[in-house]
Formats: C-alpha cells, sequence, structure tokens
C-alpha cells in the first residue's frame, strides 16, 4: 500500500513540475527594416538612436482563458517609443508563450532590432560656409499687372 501511494505522489509530482516548466519561444521572422509610421524613407537621412532595443506585446491567460491576442505592431511601437524613435533595423521577431495549468500562462511577441530616428533637414542645420555657396536664381514674371518670382534653379535643395 505504501508503494502504491509513494508511487502515486511521485508520478503526480513528475506531471506537476513538467507542466510548470511548460513554456516555448519560437524565432518568428526576420525584417530588415520594420516601422508602424507613415514614413517616406527614400532620399531621407536617418541616425542611430539605439542598438538591440527590445519590445513586446504580452496577453495573460487567467486559468484557462486567454485575455486577447499579442501583437507585432504593439510590440514594434514599444520598442520605437523606448528610444524615442522611428524606424527599426535588423529586427528579430519571438513568439514565446509559458502556462502553469489552472493558474497562470501567457503570450506574447518580442522584437528585438536597432531603432533608428529620422534627421530632420533645416536652413538651422546648414553651416555657413555651405549657405554661402549656395545660389538661387529667380525669374520674374508678369501676370495681370503683379509681378510673381518663380524659382528656375536652386543649389539649397541638396544642403
Amino acid at each position: 500500500m505504501k508503494t502504491r501511494t509513494l508511487l502515486l505522489i511521485s508520478l503526480f509530482l513528475l506531471i506537476f513540475l513538467m507542466s510548470v516548466i511548460y513554456g516555448c519561444s519560437t524565432r518568428y521572422g526576420a525584417l530588415t527594416v520594420a516601422t508602424t509610421k507613415n514614413i517616406d524613407i527614400n532620399m531621407r537621412e536617418f541616425e542611430k538612436v539605439e542598438e538591440g532595443v527590445v519590445g513586446e506585446s504580452k496577453k495573460p491567460i487567467i486559468i484557462i482563458i486567454p485575455t486577447g491576442n499579442p501583437s507585432i505592431e504593439d510590440a514594434i511601437d514599444e520598442a520605437l517609443q523606448k528610444a524615442g524613435g522611428d524606424i527599426m533595423q535588423n529586427v528579430v521577431i519571438y513568439y514565446k508563450w509559458f502556462y502553469f495549468p489552472w493558474v497562470y500562462g501567457y503570450y506574447k511577441f518580442e522584437i528585438k532590432g536597432d531603432v533608428w530616428k529620422l534627421k530632420e533637414k533645416s536652413t538651422s542645420m546648414l553651416t555657413e560656409n555651405k549657405l554661402k555657396d549656395a545660389q538661387l536664381v529667380l525669374k520674374a514674371v508678369s501676370r495681370d499687372g503683379n509681378i510673381e518670382l518663380i524659382e528656375v534653379e536652386s543649389s539649397l535643395k541638396d544642403l
């Protein structure tokens, strides 16, 4: 009788311990560039803000009821907000979950990558030498008795 009880208790503990460690992490994918913002990246300059930034979107499981689905978009938003950037580069996406039966668990997306910020171009960023070398050619055109200045050529756009 003692042996049988001891065997049942051991079996129960083994199953219980296996369920406690029940969890998984999967590499979901990799992206060269990722953002959730509407940014025209053509001919724009960016500066690196931070490397290896991590963002996550996590939803708990209470008893056996999931409270929602995690979102890759929310994870990217969190990473961008943490570093104060506009786009991410070299992004790796992980899907992770953990479950302790009848108690607690979670599902989550974890995003890791380098965050970059858009450099704003303005005349205040121009050096005095660049402004001296800049050229602006205007043409005066008369329309309905009014004179309008029309830009013909400018080297300011290239600065």
